[in-house]
């Protein structure tokens, strides 16, 4: 929101120093951004006349001008425009002068004439999109006068950032109110004119409001004999700072008293409109409209309308239509004045990307209390600089009067609420310098009663008054002071202790945490989790991000590409979120719509791995990473959660390549799965071959996580190491032997480790090799070489039954 110091001056006493006017705003909540030097762009650009006027000797379309420069003399130049004459006094850029397009005057040579500067258009100036010819400027103007001041350009402009619930900060009036709080000084409203003809007729239109809830009031003026020309300068200039290109009187009016107090308005052709009379009502299936825009727009049934006799003539709140456009023909002119619910015209401008300064305020909640204020204020503007006639009256519907809330307040509380003392003089002098109304004592009896000024809808109770002081008072003036009470630890869950161990694990590994959006793009999704219904968003940051994830391995699997788009070929990379899926459609009754089941959400840790085993240097060979590095990164998520009784499964999964799928069960649950990304799906994505990911569902993995800290005692007696080389066949997982290894070994088996496999010649076809060592101890006596021979048979007895294995020499 732009805010100018010339414009907001007419309507409070501002502080000398601009630096401390920004500082006070923005510790009271509304940031200053920026300062703007409007003026300053144009040094060097003065007030010149033109003293003589004569054809260029060697080019047809330029002319040879001396000019009258005040201070300066006189200078010859070459000048190309038509439109001046002798006498005129005009824009002279001086050598040395940049203009805001960035054009740098010089002593120039054309055609063979020298030229001493130039005369300068309002487009060159920065004061028109277009323009046809020179500046021509005021004859009563001194020569050498700077431009800026002749033509009252020099202003000094605040950017505020204005928070979405101050919406009556979106207007010169409501920053002066502000302003006028801080400083303590009053503020000055906008005077009002001849509002209306005191001979003319009494104005009578139809309204109809269908739609109370969406639209509470709305009046409207009838202005007549309209003369429609340029605005005088002094408002062109103020719209221009803010961001506003001039039109014409009759337009520039309503922008005007917009950003003046904070009301939209909008002015209809009053000959264009048919049928006597103004609907605001919701639009019909299949209606249509153009906009001022000139663009055709289908419309919502939720879409709130302006309709006279024959269709719409404005979209509430958002922009007027095309039909009802003002011209340059324009006499009679329908001046409304409305309140719209900030919903409803949140929704439709939303609906048809079509933001406006109108829309911008009536979504934020303007001040009821100004509707006719603003109405009145427009129309004696007309009457000043258009020359028409108000009609007597206006037409009226809906509330008249806007309903002030009010709320009972202790004083006392006040300083409770803030830690700082505030007397109940200094409350009450403050609340009122911020147009509240305070009356009846603020004691522990019935309290003071406080009435909400119209325009801060924001503000509901005793705390929001308290807010108000701080912010009034200075935050500064509330000291830093320990809050009272004791202090104890919070209790932690085990869903937090968890999550914790499995970073601090995932961190170990080698593993950087990535952070997604659990927003992605549908096409990834089906590739990576077809089992899963993805839940598509109605309301989509955008196509890459219309629906909830179904798997985590789609973020990170981007973050991977991204990566090695940039030569970071090692990344080991996990995530802990949430996943997202839609459950089925349930069985309806016959002739009713099937009922959607709730949508599914559940926590998983994911994680993926490509490059190297270990950084590259010279005393080790540079080793990919394979299976059993991601394998052995899950036994070390397990161990540090406590979990013992885990085995890994083979699976068959497009997801994965079928010589490393495989699934992670826990305690008999199914937990996730983990291998090589499958060759095609790598190929679809742009990943290279190789890459290792696994995701896990956190629900099964809490269930048998066990976080108590667990202590073994040394062992007391010696350990006895064996090895046993088996002949099996190649179908059969090594996990199940181990399993059977201790079993047979009676509780004697403290380690068994695979330790070479092995398939070749005279090893058939169909068999292989496997070598495992043993570590054998007993916590109650030293083993004796009977007892370990009796061990070593039952459990060589044990694999001969269960897998055929054969005891190799």
């Amino acid at each position: 929101m732009k805010i100018s110091l010339n414009w907001l001056a007419d309507y409070v006493e501002l502080p000398k120093s601009v630096a401390e006017l920004a500082e006070r705003l923005t510790m009271a909540g509304l940031e200053v951004e920026g300062i703007e030097r409007l003026g300053e762009n144009l040094e060097g650009v003065v007030v010149a006349q033109v003293l003589a006027k004569e054809q260029h000797p060697n080019a047809e379309k330029l002319s040879l001008v001396r000019i009258d420069a005040g201070p300066m003399g006189q200078l010859q130049l070459v000048c190309g425009a038509k439109n001046f004459a002798v006498g005129d006094k005009v824009p002279l850029a001086t050598m040395g002068t940049v203009l805001p397009g960035g054009a740098k005057i010089e002593r120039a040579t054309l055609r063979g004439v020298e030229s001493c500067g130039m005369l300068c258009s309002a487009k060159e100036l920065g004061l028109a999109e277009e323009s046809s010819g020179l500046l021509l400027l005021s004859p009563e103007l001194p020569l050498g006068q700077p431009i800026a001041d002749a033509l009252g350009l020099r202003d000094t402009v605040l950017e505020l950032n204005v928070t979405p619930n101050r919406g009556d900060c979106l207007s010169h009036l409501g920053v002066a109110r502000e302003v006028a709080a801080l400083t303590g000084k009053s503020v000055r409203m906008p005077s009002i004119l001849t509002p209306e003809e005191s001979d003319g007729e009494q104005f009578e239109w139809e309204l109809s409001l269908p739609e109370p809830e969406r639209c509470p009031a709305y009046a409207a003026r009838k202005l007549t004999g309209v003369t429609t020309g340029p605005s005088p300068q002094w408002m062109a200039n103020r719209l221009r700072a803010v961001g506003v290109r001039s039109i014409s009187n009759a337009v520039d009016i309503t922008n005007y008293v917009l950003f003046e107090c904070g009301q939209p308005l909008h002015a209809f052709d009053l000959e264009k409109l048919s049928g006597g009379k103004i609907e605001v009502r919701r639009a019909h299936p299949g209606e249509k409209m153009v906009t001022l825009d000139a663009k055709e727009r289908a419309l919502d049934a939720d879409d709130l309308l302006i309709c006279d006799g024959s269709g719409p003539v404005a979209m509430a709140g958002v922009m007027g239509g095309a039909t009802s456009e003002l011209s340059g023909s324009t006499r009679e002119i329908l001046l409304e004045s409305a309140r719209f619910l900030p919903a409803s015209v949140r929704r439709s401008a939303k609906r048809h990307a079509l933001h406006s300064e109108a829309s911008y305020r009536f979504e934020r909640g303007v001040d009821p209390a100004m509707l006719s204020f603003a109405q009145d204020r427009a129309v004696s503007l007309y009457v000043s600089l258009c020359g028409a006639r108000a009609a007597k009256g206006r037409a009226h519907a809906g509330e008249r009067e806007p309903m002030r809330r009010s709320f009972t307040l202790r004083f006392s509380r006040i300083s409770e609420l803030l830690g700082a003392k505030v007397s109940e003089g200094e409350a009450r002098s403050l609340l009122c310098a911020l147009g509240f109304e305070v009356a009846g004592a603020g004691g522990e009896g019935s309290g003071a009663r406080v009435t909400i000024p119209t325009w801060r809808p924001d503000v509901e109770g005793m705390a929001d008054c308290a807010e108000e002081l701080a912010r009034i008072k200075g935050f500064s003036t509330v000291e830093a002071t320990l809050p009272g009470g004791s202090f104890a630890a919070p209790n932690r869950s085990k869903d937090a202790d968890v999550e914790e161990r499995l970073r601090t694990a995932m961190a170990a590994s080698g593993f950087c945490e990535a952070v997604n959006y659990s927003f992605v793009a549908p096409a990834p999704l089906a590739l990576l989790a077809p089992a899963h219904r993805p839940i598509e968003l109605a309301n989509p940051l955008s196509l890459e991000q219309s629906a909830l994830c179904t798997t985590r391995l789609a973020g990170l699997l981007g973050n991977v590409r991204h990566n090695l788009n940039r030569q970071m070929n090692d990344l080991r990379l996990y995530e802990l979120g949430s996943i997202y899926w839609r459950g089925a459609e349930a069985p309806a009754g016959a002739g009713q719509r099937p009922l959607p089941v709730a949508a599914h959400e559940e926590r998983v840790l994911a994680g993926v791995m490509v490059g190297s085993r270990a950084p590259m240097q010279w005393g080790i060979p540079s080793l990919p990473i394979d299976f059993y590095d991601l394998k052995g990164v899950i036994e070390a998520l397990l161990e540090a959660l406590g979990i013992a009784a885990a085995r890994f499964v083979p699976l068959e999964s497009p997801l994965l390549h079928p010589r490393t799928a495989c699934s992670l069960e826990v305690g008999g649950a199914e937990v996730g799965l983990l291998g090589e990304l499958h060759p095609a799906l790598a190929a679809k994505l742009e990943l290279p071959r190789g890459l290792l990911l696994f995701e896990l569902r956190l629900a099964p993995l809490l269930a048998a996580a066990n976080l108590a800290p667990r202590a073994d005692p040394v062992p007391v007696f010696p350990a006895v190491l064996r090895d046993i080389a088996l002949l099996v066949d190649a179908k059969w997982p090594v996990e199940a032997i181990l399993e059977q290894i201790r079993e047979a070994g009676r509780g004697l088996v403290e380690e068994a480790l695979l330790f070479d496999v092995y398939r070749g010649p005279n090893i058939p076809p169909e068999k292989r090799s496997l070598a495992f060592g043993l570590r054998l101890r007993s916590r109650a006596e030293t083993l004796s070489e009977e007892a370990v021979n009796q061990v070593h048979t039952q459990i060589v007895q044990r694999l001969a039954e269960r897998f055929g294995a054969q005891l190799r020499a």
